[in-house]
């Protein structure tokens, strides 16, 4: 049998690759999502602040999307999932309450306060709670560290990283200039106020020009870094050591802090006392399917790595997903093809449509995010065509909306040019007429039930 490998490289478009070279009926994820809720402590006339960087569900949202920007930057395996945008009435006596590096009484009072009244603040025990009020003290936040790392408090000033700053610390990351280091030794000593040249004068003796690329790249690591008070509005690296530390706390926290259960593989790692933690990862995809620990989870391949074709037929839950870097999968060369990576078309408006439906998904708007796939099959020709054809047929069959599904998967086999796909996706058009029967019938049963069974209640 030929063989051939498949590169998963480390973002997918919305899962639009829809034919994997591998046996294994899947479905594809960006990144392992983190929870987090964001609420507004409105003041005595029930008003959010008027002015500043984040008193609008705008400046949420491009908070959000700017730590996705960072967090996919880095090759993390993660994004932010925003479960709402919310606002707190009736507690304005916390509203001018100072955040702020010095204020964990006040962060903890919040907190406090919200877990007597989850309803009145809108707590969540599935994510980090995120309250921002009007205190007028420049740019503040606190959160905390792990075991409480349930709460993000700010005012409403806030550099762009600032979101993912503070769900940093949540995550077990510590200040570049934290006395007695932060843990990582892929970063150098800092200190908050030192300014480029000074990092390097104290590691190297000699400013930042004068060194070699190597050197300058550490301190970049440093200089740059998500968790340093340097430039703060430009702060976006994520060193391979603290994505290792965040791998770690979430792991420890997955079951209330992420929306999929991670389930590590690493190739060569040991056999013995494996169970798909971030510590004790799995050795290959089918050792851990053979420890039932795939269905209805999230596969995350470590970087650069080469996995053996698991012999075995995944979940058709199973998201599979790769870490810094892109991984490898022997299988089967697949007999047809789609396109791929449309969001870097050469025809702009095709690739400026793509990124608009990946930019929409990201903030939650499944509506939006599906008119502009729509209008990028409008725009798009041939292979990539049929790839945006058969996505949309996928998301109206998640909604249940079989006609519409059955109409793109005949589209997609209609205009395909290759045997292979046009077999297919004929079989999934047909797939769609049963679970429209399917439907049907369900809707009749429910129309017929008995007219006297709700009678008394």
């Amino acid at each position: 049998m030929k063989k051939n490998k498949c590169i998963i490289p480390r973002n997918w478009l919305l899962g639009l690759l829809l034919a994997p070279v591998f046996p294994v009926q899947q479905v594809w994820s960006l990144e392992l999502p983190i929870r987090v809720s964001v609420n507004f402590i409105l003041n005595a006339s029930s008003n959010r602040p008027a002015t500043g960087d984040l008193n609008t569900d705008a400046e949420v949202n491009a908070l959000v999307q700017r730590a996705n920007e960072i967090l996919t930057e880095n090759r993390t395996e993660y994004k932010f999932q925003l479960l709402g945008i919310n606002e707190v009435v009736g507690e304005s006596e916390f509203y001018n309450l100072p955040s702020g590096g010095n204020n964990g009484a006040n962060r903890d009072a919040i907190r406090n306060a919200a877990i007597a009244d989850p309803t009145t603040w809108h707590w969540r025990t599935d994510a980090i709670n995120m309250y921002i009020n009007g205190c007028n003290l420049g740019y503040s936040a606190i959160s905390d560290f792990p075991p409480n790392n349930n709460i993000v408090f700010f005012n409403q000033y806030a550099y762009e990283p600032l979101m993912l700053h503070e769900v940093g610390h949540s995550v077990n990351l510590l200040h570049t200039h934290q006395g007695g280091g932060d843990g990582c030794s892929d970063t150098l000593p800092d200190d908050q106020d030192w300014t480029r040249d000074q990092i390097s004068q104290n590691s190297y003796g000699l400013n930042y020009s004068q060194l070699n690329a190597a050197q300058q790249a550490l301190v970049d690591n440093t200089w740059e870094n998500l968790m340093s008070y340097h430039d703060v509005d430009n702060t976006h690296i994520i060193t391979p050591q603290q994505g290792d530390r965040m791998s770690t706390q979430t792991y420890t926290d997955r079951n209330w802090l992420l929306t999929d259960t991670p389930v590590y593989i690493k190739d060569g790692a040991p056999s013995a006392g494996a169970n798909g933690s971030w510590n004790n990862p799995y050795p290959t995809i089918q050792a851990a399917i053979n420890a039932g620990q795939v269905n209805n989870r999230t596969l995350v391949l470590m970087a650069s790595s080469s996995h053996d074709n698991p012999t075995s037929v995944l979940d058709a839950n199973t998201d599979l997903i790769t870490r810094r870097g892109s991984s490898t999968i022997d299988g089967k060369m697949r007999d047809y093809e789609v396109g791929y990576d449309l969001e870097n078309s050469t025809n702009a408006a095709l690739a400026a449509a793509v990124l608009l439906s990946q930019n929409l998904a990201r903030e939650g708007d499944a509506e939006g995010s599906l008119a502009a796939i729509r209008k990028a099959a409008d725009l798009a020709k041939g292979r990539d065509r049929l790839a945006l054809l058969t996505e949309i047929g996928d998301r109206m069959k998640a909604k249940d909306e079989f006609d519409e599904a059955e109409r793109f998967y005949t589209l997609a086999a209609t205009e395909s040019d290759q045997p292979a796909l046009t077999a297919r996706f004929s079989k999934k058009a047909q797939q769609m007429k049963v679970l429209k029967e399917k439907k049907a019938e369900k809707m009749l049963l429910q129309s017929q039930k008995d007219p006297t069974a709700d009678e008394g209640k």
